[in-house]
Order: C-alpha cells, then sequence, then structure tokens
C-alpha cells in the first residue's frame, strides 16, 4: 500500500548519456548524474508550455517567417531549450549557427555568425565584407532549398549597434521569404533594450515572442521523476507532500535552481541512510546550499528575487521579519542561482541547525480568464498560444496584453459599456474586473489608428483606409496620398453610417474594429471560406 502523502508515479526508460556518477548514484540505482550543472537536451522536459513553444518556434523556422524573440529569467532553461531545437534540425535541410558568447561588437557579432555557418572569412575584414559574404552564402543556401537558421543566446549583452546588426541581417530576403531565420534569446532585460526608442526598427521586425514560465508544484515533481528515470532509476522517488512543497518554495520551479538543490537532497538521502525526501531533508539541503533569507543591509552573497519575475508572474510577496528590539529589517527572497558547495560531513546523531522557513507568495486576486478565450484567440494569427495574463486590474491587463500583442501586428481593444454588435471573425470577450464592472475587449490590426487623426496629417494608417475606401467605391483613386483630409474624413463617415456607427468621418476604438471584421470577411470571402 501507497504511504499515505506520498507521490508516485510511473518511470519511463532510461536513456541518459551520462554526466558523470555521483557519490549517491548506487544507493538510489542511478547510473549517471540526474541533476548535472549543464543543460541536458537529450533528456528534454516538456511541459505543455514549454512543448506548444517548442512546435511554435519549429513551425515559425520551417515556414520562414524571420525574427523571433524567446526570453525568460535566468535559470529557466533556455539554453537547453535552444539546444533541443538543434538537435532535431536535419543537417540535410537547415544550416545553423549558435552564438552564445554575445559581449560583442558588430564586427565580431558578423565574424563568429559568419565562421559558425562554416565559412571561410579573410583576416581583418570590414563589416560590409561579412555582410556580403553572408549574403552570398545564404542566397547560395536558399536557392538549394536550405533553411538558414541563426540562434543568439544571451542576448540581453547584446548592445544596440549590435542588436542593429541583426535587424540588417533580418532583412536579407528573396522576393518570397527571409534568408536567415533569427531567433533572439534573453533574459528580460532584453525587452528594457528593445523597448528603446531607437530599438523601434530592430521591434517591428520580431514577428513572434515567447516567454518561459517557471515549473508548478506539480510539473515540478514530474520533472523530478524524469530526471531520476533517465538516470537510471527504475523506481520512483518517493517525495512526501510537504517536501514537494518545501522544493517548489525553495527553487519557485526554477530547473537550474531545482538541480542544485535536488543534487544536495539526494546526498542527503546517502549520508542519512534514508529513501524519501520530505521537509527536513529540504531544509537541510537548503541550509548546506546557504540558501538563506539575508536581513537588510547583510545579503552579501545573495541578490533579489530575478529582476521582475513577481510581476510577471502576479504574485505580490510580503517578506517580514521580526521586529527585535528597536530596530525593524526588511528581508527578501532569494532567487538566484548559488554556488554549489561540497558536501558537509555529517554523524547520524549530529543536531541539525534550525533553517528558517521560507516566507511564502501571498497569490492576489486577479482578473479571471474569459471561458471562452482559448477559442476566440485563435482568431487573430500568431496569438493563439498566448496565455491569459495575471492582472489585478484594467490598466495592469492592458499593460500585459499591449506588451504581448505588439510583437504580432495586433492591438488591444478594451472599453467599458456596450460596444456594436461584434462580428464571428474577430470575437469579443467579455470580461469582469474585480470590482464587477464589465468590460469588452477584442483585437484589430496594428494598421488601424483607435483615436482620431488630425486633419492634415500624414501616415500609412490613412493611407491604408484611402486604399481601402477606393475598394469599397467611396473614394477615388487620385484621393490616396496618405494625409487626412476632407475626402478622406468623409468616405470614413460613409463606411461609419453604413456599418451603424456614429458619423464623425474620425477613427475610433468602434471603427477600427468593424474595418477589421470586413476587412477579414472580404479575406475569407475571397478564400472560398464559410459565410
Amino acid at each position: 500500500m501507497t504511504a499515505p502523502n506520498v507521490y508516485l508515479v510511473s518511470p519511463v526508460s532510461a536513456d541518459m548519456a551520462p554526466h558523470g556518477v555521483p557519490p549517491y548514484a548506487a544507493a538510489l540505482g542511478l547510473s549517471a548524474s540526474p541533476f548535472p550543472v549543464t543543460p541536458d537536451e537529450i533528456n528534454y522536459f516538456f511541459t505543455p508550455q514549454t512543448e506548444a513553444i517548442y512546435e511554435e518556434v519549429s513551425h515559425f523556422i520551417a515556414m520562414r517567417k524571420g525574427f523571433l524573440l524567446l526570453t525568460g529569467e535566468i535559470g529557466l532553461g533556455k539554453t537547453t531549450l535552444l539546444r533541443r531545437l538543434l538537435a532535431t534540425f536535419d543537417k540535410a535541410q537547415y544550416n545553423t549557427a549558435l552564438i552564445l558568447t554575445s559581449f560583442l561588437d558588430q564586427t565580431e557579432l558578423l565574424e563568429m555568425i559568419g565562421r559558425d555557418f562554416g565559412l571561410q572569412l579573410p583576416a581583418q575584414a570590414r563589416r560590409i565584407d561579412y555582410l556580403a559574404e553572408l549574403n552570398r552564402f545564404l542566397l547560395t543556401e536558399a536557392a538549394k532549398g536550405k533553411i538558414n537558421v541563426l540562434f543568439i543566446d544571451d542576448a540581453q549583452a547584446l548592445d544596440v549597434h549590435a542588436l542593429d546588426v541583426v535587424r540588417q541581417l533580418s532583412n536579407l530576403e528573396t522576393a518570397q521569404s527571409k534568408l536567415i531565420q533569427i531567433v533572439l534569446c534573453g533574459q528580460p532585460e532584453l525587452l528594457d533594450t528593445l523597448s528603446q526608442y531607437g530599438m523601434r526598427q530592430v521591434r517591428s521586425r520580431i514577428a513572434l515572442h515567447r516567454r518561459l514560465q517557471p515549473l508548478d508544484r506539480e510539473q515540478l515533481y514530474a520533472y523530478v521523476q524524469h530526471r531520476m528515470a533517465k538516470a537510471g532509476r527504475a523506481q520512483s522517488l518517493p517525495i512526501t507532500a510537504d517536501g514537494l512543497q518545501s522544493l517548489h518554495e525553495w527553487t519557485a520551479g526554477f530547473p537550474r535552481r531545482i538541480h542544485h538543490l535536488m543534487d544536495r537532497c539526494l546526498y542527503g538521502l546517502l549520508v542519512g541512510g534514508s529513501s524519501t525526501v520530505d521537509r527536513d531533508l529540504v531544509l537541510r539541503a537548503v541550509e548546506d546550499l546557504g540558501w538563506q533569507i539575508p536581513t537588510a543591509g547583510h545579503g552579501a552573497g545573495a541578490s533579489s528575487p530575478p529582476r521582475n519575475w513577481l510581476r510577471r508572474h502576479g504574485l505580490t510577496v510580503l517578506m517580514i521579519l521580526a521586529v527585535a528590539a528597536a530596530s525593524a529589517v526588511g528581508v527578501r527572497l532569494l532567487m538566484d542561482d548559488m554556488a554549489l558547495p561540497v558536501p558537509k560531513a555529517a554523524n547520524k546523531g549530529t543536531s541539525v541547525k534550525p533553517v528558517p522557513a521560507p516566507v511564502r507568495a501571498v497569490v492576489p486576486a486577479t482578473i479571471t480568464e474569459p471561458s471562452d478565450w482559448s477559442t476566440a484567440r485563435a482568431s487573430f494569427p500568431g496569438l493563439w498560444a498566448m496565455a491569459w495574463p495575471v492582472a489585478a486590474s484594467i490598466n495592469g491587463l492592458t499593460e500585459e496584453l499591449r506588451n504581448a500583442p505588439q510583437m504580432y501586428a495586433w492591438q488591444v481593444l478594451i472599453a467599458q459599456g456596450e460596444w456594436v454588435q461584434s462580428c464571428a471573425e474577430r470575437p469579443m470577450l467579455d470580461v469582469t474586473d474585480l470590482q464587477g464592472k464589465s468590460w469588452r475587449l477584442s483585437f484589430v490590426e496594428a494598421q488601424w489608428p483607435t483615436a482620431p487623426v488630425a486633419m492634415g496629417q500624414s501616415s500609412e494608417a490613412v493611407r491604408h483606409l484611402q486604399q481601402f475606401m477606393v475598394r469599397r467605391g467611396w473614394l477615388d483613386k487620385s484621393a490616396v496620398d496618405a494625409v487626412m483630409g476632407s475626402r478622406t474624413a468623409y468616405a470614413l463617415s460613409q463606411f461609419q453610417r453604413d456599418q451603424g456607427l456614429t458619423t464623425t468621418g474620425q477613427f475610433s476604438q468602434d471603427t477600427a474594429y468593424r474595418l477589421s471584421c470586413v476587412l477579414s470577411h472580404n479575406a475569407r470571402q475571397s478564400a472560398g471560406g464559410p459565410q
């Protein structure tokens, strides 16, 4: 009979490549280290989220769509995912280059890319020479039907000049497709760099952005069993419920930290003669690793939680240390990677120094995901795999949604009250905030302004509108000049009247939405889709 509070899963076949055999291996039935410190793409662990990202990135590259962005905090497995992708590419169909060192200037970056593609580049060449040689190589390989893929890891280390070189590479194309598919992978700081005004040309070329997330508690358990099985263990490793909870609290679901902590736990099993991972064992391992809650002003060697981690996962963490005498000290949750110390020698009878309990994250109330979110987002190409954001307010929700779709040429529409009747092609979602107020949410193409455009102002958005009005017969072709003028305003008012909108002759959220509906409906008719 299974003991209470012990999770057990069926093991999978062991095929892990050796990473060195630790001292506890024989006692636990292992043939290799289950928690190595180096990436192991051979035995990659897929969660539903990483599987979706993996499949989407693979499809994106195969379809030659150009420029992709992958971000995530330190220790989430970005490099491992890149290596997994590389390992699955058929060399007969793909040319690949992987850049791991990103502290490079423009010329060094181009030289390293060329050499990783196998090019023989002349010494002391200029940037223009490297670009010309790369272009020649990419054209030649594309003519053979091969797909050229460039992976740049730790891209947050690239400065704006090196990122502009990446932009120049993304410009290399034929009339049908991009000559090189670029996967830019980095920590969230990369988004700060890309948000700069001078980076808008780079941003405009990013066709897809995906973020890696930590493992939840159940995924962490499955991950541990997966790693143990792949290292040769025939049975599941017993982990008590409180042990699993402690593992998740101290690692926050970051694989790299899981590796550090579980390795110490397995040493603890060897020393203690036990076979079960429980809370006490986890806390002893935490102490061995030196993971502790630092007091204000005494945090040498420790750092704050990963940058923006709490905000990105919607967790509000209160960290308070008891007030001692007349002074109060603040605390913060340790979330960075620690160096792995040498295992301590200990006798079974040695008393264990108490370890402070970790500070627990408090999950605030958030806006509930609409019931039809998963089906509705499929109507917006590129957004089908986007997770519902974690937000406690409409402003926060709007910000998160704006940050996500901007990479896909969509913009979010959200307003309170009744809108015009929604269309099947661009469904609207009903959202209720924490105060009980009702909102309606949808997306439209980024080309349509959602606010009035000043008369006399010139923009490509106005040109799009004029071309649309010409096709509808409401504007003469001679009026297509990209300038918002009286004839354009009158044609727009005609469209608004036809759609049952207030005839202002100016852009608005309602007008942008109906333009998107009509264009999508017309495109479906042209493609012979259902009416």
